[in-house]
């Protein structure tokens, strides 16, 4: 009769045990998930940053092609202007329209 009554004891010590190890593994489990979480949210945070940096650097590069097309553009249409017949024809008659006045200018 006294090994069912100390049996019990140890039984009942044995519970004490093992509901303390539990509520202390629950609270490094809990513990755990929140580090993830934080860590989770941090990362996001980065990433998100880095798709900003992506986005301003591509807008960048855009802008920075359109620029250079419409530069390139530029010195394409001066290029061949300074080279049309039309307009070296246009600036040899200005010439020849001048040097007339002038002329008449002097005879006057």
């Amino acid at each position: 009769m006294l090994s069912r009554f100390f049996g019990k004891k140890k039984k009942v010590e044995d519970d004490v045990i093992v509901n303390a190890v539990v509520t202390q593994t629950a609270a490094m489990i809990n513990d755990l998930h929140h580090q993830i979480d934080l860590r989770f949210k941090e990362l996001s945070a980065q990433v998100r940053e880095v798709e900003l940096g992506l986005a301003q650097m591509e807008t960048k590069l855009l802008t920075k092609d359109l620029k250079d097309k419409q530069a390139y553009g530029l010195l394409h249409y001066k290029l061949h202007e300074t080279k049309n017949p039309k307009l070296q024809d246009d600036i040899q008659e200005l010439e020849n329209q001048l040097n007339f006045r002038k002329a008449m200018l002097k005879d006057q």
